[in-house]
């Protein structure tokens, strides 16, 4: 039961590997760690779009 929670929390945080998750749930742990970058890269974009704002806002 745990790891049917478990799975429905990592489909939530990644949509697109949530396909992935129910296939091999064993080896989406060493690839969480992989995605974990992949999440981090997001926020950056966000901080980009932040910086585009500005520059609108500027002009």
């Amino acid at each position: 039961m745990n790891d049917g929670q478990a799975q429905v929390t990592t489909n939530q945080c990644d949509d697109s590997p949530s396909a992935i998750t129910p296939r091999r749930p064993r080896i989406q742990a060493p690839d969480t760690d992989t995605i974990v970058p992949n999440l981090a890269k997001p926020p950056p974009s966000a901080l980009i779009s932040s910086t585009h704002n500005k520059t609108n806002s500027a002009p």
